[in-house]
């Protein structure tokens, strides 16, 4: 690791040198299974919803997304869908999945840490002694920040050691132009070197605007986010809910200070074919009862019934866990979006599209029975006592 400042933070394995994705070639479902168990849609698991701290999520949500289990409340009603938009072409007999390459060893930073003196124990007669992770500190413009390197994720973050001090110095948040927020995040990004010409134009996070209402009280948020969109084959990397998904830096609103960079990550890839689901009425019919996340709910009263326009092809982050291994292979799976048109304020800010993947397996496990969900048991026409008596 060269010195954060003015040489950049460079790792062998994290931070991009180059302004090309490499794509690695591999034959078809080289991946294995995309429907494994605990497969989730969304940011990995523990990324929060601002994106603040260590592991902070890296979409403009931030949110991860199971397909719900059990039933509703009972004051809850499901939305029903009725897809209108232009007939949809046929797909393909298959469709490119995309594999981010990580776990990269440290074998080499490991080992010099091995030969110091640390006084606890001799980790020199360990073998194969590697570095999965470090956090280190330093101090810019009078302020400490944090830098940790994940080695098995392939990712870095920074954050700043935020203190009451600076909390004190400007206690109301103030908006600030998306010009100057933009300035701010790329300045803060080329102080530590990293390349900035593998993500797609940076977009300010302005969502949470969603859930203000006329006559609310005036409200500024003390950090707004910017991210950089991952790129895959040249499109923007989404979530379920239609959002970007890439490295995303923070701005504390009321100091006009960067806070934090997250996802900063090696733009290595992998690809591989899989068998693309090409009955479009499967396809519009999954859409009309919810897409792979599931049913949506609303509340009694309010418009169940809503229509779909016409999808749009991307490409969505979609993470499949391996219980055996406890790792995760972080996806980039094509999948149509339809645009939920006039969506009920009920739905909420994140709930714009329905999705559906074009990998089949992962439709198929989408109509597989889902764990949990109660199911009526059979029963005889009922019988009351003395009516059999008479019969017989």
């Amino acid at each position: 690791v060269s010195a954060l400042s003015p040489g950049g933070l460079r790792i062998p394995g994290i931070s991009p040198s180059v302004t090309t994705q490499k794509v690695v070639e591999l034959g078809p479902e080289a991946f294995g299974s995309l429907a494994s168990a605990g497969a989730v849609l969304g940011a990995p698991e523990g990324a929060q919803e601002d994106g603040v701290g260590f592991g902070g999520g890296g979409g403009l949500l931030g949110t991860s997304s199971v397909r719900p289990v059990g039933l509703p409340a009972p004051e809850f009603t499901q939305a029903t869908f009725t897809y209108v938009g232009e007939p949809l072409e046929e797909i393909g007999e298959e469709v490119r999945v995309f594999r981010r390459i990580k776990g990269t060893p440290a074998a080499t930073l490991a080992s010099a840490f091995a030969k110091r003196d640390n006084k606890l124990f001799d980790l020199g007669g360990l073998s194969g002694l590697n570095m999965r992770n470090v956090t280190m500190s330093h101090i810019q413009d009078g302020q400490e920040y944090w830098v940790h390197l994940d080695f098995r994720e392939s990712m870095a973050s920074v954050n700043m050691n935020e203190g009451p001090s600076m909390r004190e110095v400007a206690p109301v948040a103030q908006e600030i132009p998306d010009e100057e927020l933009v300035a701010l995040a790329d300045a803060f990004l080329d102080r530590y070197g990293i390349d900035r010409g593998v993500y797609g134009e940076p977009q300010v996070d302005h969502r949470w605007r969603n859930g203000i209402r006329e006559g609310d009280a005036a409200y500024f948020p003390s950090y707004i986010g910017i991210v950089y969109p991952f790129m895959v084959d040249g499109e923007v990397v989404v979530g379920w809910d239609g959002a970007s998904v890439g490295m995303r830096v923070n701005v504390n609103a009321m100091t006009r200070v960067v806070q934090s960079a997250h996802m900063i990550t090696d733009p290595r890839f992998e690809s591989s074919a899989y068998q693309a689901e090409n009955d479009i009425d499967r396809i519009v019919s999954l859409a009309e009862r919810g897409g792979f996340t599931g049913a949506f709910y609303l509340p009694d009263g309010s418009v169940a019934e809503l229509n779909l326009g016409t999808p749009q092809l991307m490409y969505f982050q979609h993470y499949a866990h391996d219980n055996t291994s406890g790792m995760s292979s972080e996806l980039y799976v094509p999948a149509l979006f339809f645009p939920i048109q006039d969506p009920p304020a009920e739905l909420g800010s994140h709930r714009k599209y329905v999705v559906v993947p074009l990998a089949k397996e992962l439709l198929d496990q989408r109509d597989e029975p889902m764990l949990g969900v109660p199911e009526p048991m059979p029963v005889e026409e009922p019988v009351m006592v003395g009516e059999r008596a008479e019969e017989e």
